[in-house]
Formats: C-alpha cells, sequence, structure tokens
C-alpha cells in the first residue's frame, strides 16, 4: 500500500486492500470552495494526485482501479467533488465521500443486469434525446424491472395500465366489442400504452429504440407480446416528440429497454384468482444468457394463459348479460438479444421477437342477454415478428456513428361467427395484415467545450413504411391494403451552460436543447418539426 497521507483512513476502509492516497497541506480556496485548475490530458492517476495537492483533500483509490486509466483536460475553476467529477466522466468509476476524503471505486457490476451501470455512465442515449448522456427537457417515467417485480405485476400490460398518464381504454384486453369502435376497440386481445387518451397511434413505442409492426387496426404496439423476463426497465417521456421521432409521438415516447446481458437461468411461475370468482390466470416464464469478453446474448421465453370474465359475475355488469367482459388468452412470447465487438470500434446488436396469442370475445344478439337465443362470437389468432439489426462504430473525436434496421409483421386473424340458437348462421373471416420496415442512420458526439461542458450534437436520416392489408375475403368492399413511406432527416443540439461538477449553489444543471425534424410523406405532404426545451435543476 502506497500511503501519501491518513493512514487511518486507508486502513478504515477494508475494500482498498491495495490502495494509493493522494493527500497534501490544505490549499487555500476561493470564496465560493472553488480552485482554479490547469491539468492537461494525462494519466487518471496524475490528475487525481494532482487535485489533492490543489485541494488540501485526501482521495483514495485501489491501485488496480487506477492502472492504464486516463483523464481528460481539466482547465478552470471547481470545486474537489467537481474536478474529480470531471476527470471520472464518461468512466465506470464514481467517488465516495467518508468524511471529508474521497474514496474512487468502480461501480458494481450487477451479476445478472447492467442496468444500474449504464445509468450512471455518460455514453447512454435516454429516451426523449438522440445524444447519449443528454438530460431531457420533458418529463420522463422510469419503471425498472425491480419496481415492477416489488409492484406484484407480472406483465407490461399490466405495467401500462397501471401508469397514470395512459389511458386504459383504446386498443387493450377488455375493452368490450359493445364499445364504439371510435372509442375504444380490442382486437386480437392486445394491450397498447395511449399517453393522455390521445389514442395509440399518437404514442409511439419502441423496443430498444427500434419500431415494431403496428397492431390491428389502430397503430398501436402490443406490448405485451414481450417477455417480463427480458425486460430491464421502460422510460416513457410523457410529452410531444414529434421533432425527434416523428409525427406518431404526438402524445409521448415508450421505449421498452431489454436487459443487455444475463448469465445463468431464472424461472418464474406465478399464478391468480379473482377475489369474487370467475377469473384465473397462470404464467410461466424462464430466461437465460451468457456473457463474453465481448459480447452477450440474452433469450426468455414466456408463456401465460388466464380464463374469461363474463358480466353475469360482477353485479357492476348484470344490465347486460352474456358479455364477455375480460377476454380468455392463451399465449407464447420470445425474445433473443444479442451484442457482439467485431472489432475494437465496430459492434454489432440484433434484438428478435415472437409472439403468438388466442383469445375471444363475444355477446348475445338479443335485448335479454340469452345466448341460447343468439349470440356472436369473436375468436382470433395473433402472430407477430420483428428483428432488428444494428452497427455502431466509435468514431474520432468521441463521436459515434450507428446504421440500424427493422423488419417486423403483425398478423390478426378473427372471424365473427354468428349463432341462432346452436345453428352457425354467417362466419365473417377477418385479417388486420401489418407490415413495418425502417432503417437509420445517425451519429452524434461532441461539438466545443463550454463552462458547464461539452456541447452535443446528433444527426440522422432515415426511411419507413408501413403497410396495413384489412382483407375480409375476396370482393369484400370493405377491404382496405394501403401503404405509406416516410422519408425524414433530424438534427438535436444540447448546450450545457450549468453542470453539477462546477459545484454552484442555487443552480445544480441548466442545459439549451432544440431539436428539428423534416419528414416528407410522398402523395401527401411534406413538414418541419422544432422542439426547443431548457432543463433547469436548481438544488
Amino acid at each position: 500500500m502506497r500511503l501519501f497521507r491518513n493512514t487511518a483512513l486507508a486502513v478504515s476502509v477494508p475494500a482498498l486492500a491495495v490502495s494509493t492516497m493522494f493527500g497534501s497541506q490544505p490549499a487555500r480556496a476561493q470564496q465560493n470552495g472553488q480552485y482554479v485548475y490547469h491539468l492537461p490530458a494525462q494519466s487518471l492517476e496524475l490528475s487525481l494526485r494532482a487535485i489533492a495537492a490543489r485541494s488540501g483533500r485526501n482521495i483514495g483509490a485501489a491501485a488496480s482501479v487506477l492502472a492504464g486509466r486516463t483523464a481528460p483536460a481539466l482547465d478552470g475553476a471547481f470545486t474537489t467533488e467537481g474536478a474529480v467529477g470531471r476527470v471520472l466522466a464518461g468512466t465506470d468509476l464514481r467517488y465516495r465521500a467518508v468524511g471529508s476524503d474521497l474514496i474512487i471505486e468502480a461501480i458494481a457490476r450487477d451479476s445478472v443486469s447492467e442496468s444500474s451501470e449504464e445509468r450512471q455512465g455518460t455514453s447512454i442515449t435516454v429516451t426523449g434525446s438522440r445524444i447519449r448522456g443528454a438530460p431531457v427537457a420533458s418529463p420522463t417515467i422510469s419503471v425498472d424491472r425491480e419496481a415492477i417485480i416489488a409492484s406484484g405485476q407480472t406483465g407490461l400490460a399490466e405495467v401500462a395500465r397501471n401508469l397514470p398518464q395512459s389511458f386504459g381504454g383504446g386498443q387493450n384486453l377488455g375493452v368490450g366489442a359493445n364499445v364504439g369502435s371510435a372509442n375504444g376497440i380490442n382486437v386480437g386481445g392486445a394491450a397498447t400504452i395511449n399517453l393522455r387518451g390521445l389514442g395509440s397511434d399518437a404514442t409511439l413505442t419502441l423496443l430498444n429504440g427500434h419500431r415494431l409492426a403496428y397492431n390491428g387496426s389502430r397503430q398501436g404496439v402490443d406490448v405485451s407480446a414481450i417477455p417480463l423476463g427480458a425486460v430491464d426497465r421502460l422510460e416513457v417521456v410523457a410529452d410531444g416528440a414529434s421533432a425527434l421521432y416523428g409525427s406518431d409521438a404526438v402524445a409521448g415516447v415508450a421505449n421498452i429497454i431489454l436487459r443487455r446481458d444475463f448469465e445463468g437461468l431464472t424461472v418464474d411461475l406465478d399464478g391468480g384468482l379473482a377475489t369474487q370468482g370467475g377469473y384465473s390466470r397462470q404464467r410461466v416464464a424462464a430466461t437465460t444468457g451468457a456473457k463474453w469478453r465481448s459480447g452477450g446474448i440474452i433469450a426468455s421465453y414466456e408463456y401465460a394463459r388466464s380464463t374469461s370474465l363474463r358480466s353475469d359475475e360482477r353485479d357492476f355488469a348484470r344490465s347486460r348479460p352474456g358479455v364477455i367482459i375480460f377476454p380468455p388468452t392463451e399465449r407464447h412470447a420470445i425474445v433473443l438479444s444479442g451484442h457482439q465487438e467485431l472489432t475494437e470500434r465496430l459492434s454489432f446488436a440484433a434484438d428478435l421477437l415472437f409472439n403468438r396469442r388466442r383469445t375471444e370475445i363475444g355477446f348475445p344478439d338479443n335485448p335479454a342477454g340469452d345466448l341460447s337465443v343468439s349470440r356472436t362470437e369473436q375468436p382470433s389468432t395473433s402472430r407477430s415478428f420483428a428483428v432488428a439489426p444494428s452497427l455502431t462504430l466509435e468514431l474520432p473525436g468521441g463521436w459515434r456513428g450507428a446504421l440500424s434496421g427493422v423488419y417486423g409483421k403483425e398478423r390478426v386473424f378473427t372471424r365473427a361467427n354468428n349463432f341462432v340458437g346452436q345453428t352457425l348462421i354467417r362466419s365473417t373471416p377477418l385479417c388486420y395484415c401489418n407490415d413495418g420496415k425502417s432503417f437509420e442512420l445517425a451519429a452524434d458526439g461532441g461539438l466545443f467545450d463550454l463552462g458547464g461542458g461539452t456541447a452535443r450534437a446528433a444527426l440522422g436520416a432515415g426511411y419507413r413504411s408501413n403497410l396495413l392489408n384489412a382483407d375480409r375475403g375476396p370482393g369484400n368492399v370493405a377491404n382496405v391494403r394501403r401503404s405509406q413511406d416516410s422519408y425524414y432527416a433530424y438534427g438535436e443540439l444540447n448546450v450545457p451552460l450549468a453542470s453539477p461538477f462546477q459545484g454552484r449553489k442555487g443552480l445544480y444543471r441548466l442545459n439549451l436543447s432544440a431539436a428539428l425534424r423534416y419528414e416528407r410523406y410522398p402523395g401527401i405532404d411534406e413538414v418541419v418539426t422544432p422542439k426547443l426545451g431548457q432543463p433547469v435543476d436548481c438544488r
């Protein structure tokens, strides 16, 4: 152990079996508690030694933690914590205060998930911004896996229904066939996120930042098709984000982020019964994966089923007997996600999704609600598939480029069967067949340095196409087959005017952000959407 000062402190921290302690006689601080530094880009150990000498504070770190690490140039007036935070920025290290001293340590890696480490870093792109590490001016909600499990929720459909900002109607499980289609519809038992009640077509739902094919007829994305075992967290920006993501993000964006790395095997079993009877559910799920030095893979499978709940079984709904108010479902869902470094600067990632679900809705066709007289039964089978590959390249100057693509299909096969007594008098087939594909080329990185940090920008361009084929059989006048292409380009700028490392009292963070998106819809029109923001955090 190399001790420069304060041996007692080193002994009081057993985790630092081999450590380095930097310290010196107290320096004279400016009135605001800041010290002026003019440090070049150099080894992290030398920078920490200089900060300790200038501020008179002890800074300790395990020798193995500092080995081979470099620190960026540091030029300006900072508090001790601000200076240390600046030289640690972009690394997997953090400082911890022990009395008046600072201990440098690695951010703990969870043996199952690295999401906690990712949230600490500055290289992670958050929902609501295309710039890595940029704060988001809009209100953002994050529900991680631990919170979902602790709340007793067993799937993303339940999470979506419990978000205060999300309307539970629209295209969701349990919206009956007797509800007007303009206000709500349940095609194939899907569960969609509907922010502010503006419609599921006004909420953009992403999987690891990628678009998916729409479900049914309302341009919603079925979140119940994603096994909970593969989910790390759900991030929701409950504000218009069309300037970054497009016209289908008018109400906001929901991004389902998968667990990046996983080792071992977990099996989940759960079930439930309604306290008033008439409904039960079961779920079996398994998640496995492996990781290695240059990549990792995770696979998750989920089987779930539930029984129906009829209006006769609840007092509040007995005025309309015979209606299935919560349909029976049976589904299989699979997610595969992997990443691999191809070279030191180039990496590949891909997400694969498959889902198959069966459900049925029904109601009597007579005022008495007598199913034995006449009724409509509407069974349906849904199948969805999506693959989303991407290539990421580390560019000079801290910039990063990415080329990504998505291809997805969603098929809802349903049939309206009309009975009189036990006789089938009419059977009308219907397929809501949706295809979606897109590709995008994007880049982001730093532009210039300011007192509050580095001004950063993101640029991108891409193409996407959606197809809806509503097929009711050959020659049916109600058949619809329409596709729509979209070409787009966007830019985003984030300028930090005040940052935490500056140690300003009463002003923790101040950023200016701006975004601009151009979209062209061939045969329709083109539109330019701007957005300005000013994230402020006063502490």
